[in-house]
Order: C-alpha cells, then sequence, then structure tokens
C-alpha cells in the first residue's frame, strides 16, 4: 500500500520533530549534568515549528533525490 502525500508529508514532519526533540534531550541532559559539576549550564530552547518545518524540507528533498 502506497503512502498518500498528505501520510508522506506527516512522516516527513514526525521524522523531523523526533530528530530536533532527540538533540535537544541530549544537550539539555549535557546542560543538567555540566550544573551538577559546577559549571554554568546552557540550556537549548526547545525547537520551534519554524526548525521542525525546515528540517522536514530537507528530509522530504533528500527522500525524493534520485
Amino acid at each position: 500500500m502506497t503512502a498518500t502525500p498528505y501520510e508522506m508529508r506527516f512522516q516527513y514532519y514526525m521524522a523531523a520533530r523526533e530528530q530536533l526533540q532527540n538533540s535537544y534531550s541530549a544537550k539539555f541532559n549535557e546542560a543538567v549534568i555540566r550544573k551538577e559539576d559546577g559549571f554554568a549550564g546552557v540550556y537549548p530552547e526547545y525547537p520551534n515549528e519554524e526548525e521542525i518545518f525546515r528540517l522536514a524540507e530537507a528530509i522530504k528533498a533528500f527522500a525524493e533525490k534520485k
């Protein structure tokens, strides 16, 4: 069964969102550890919709490349 264009766009969006959330979590955990060790813990900003859409477009372009 082939995915519709709407389903494909949603899959690109979800992949981008998951990738950015994983990156955010890793940076956040690193900041917590640094703060516990006495260093300045600089907390990252949570990914916004614009970043997610931009990465989703990049994933879509990559997937459609021949």
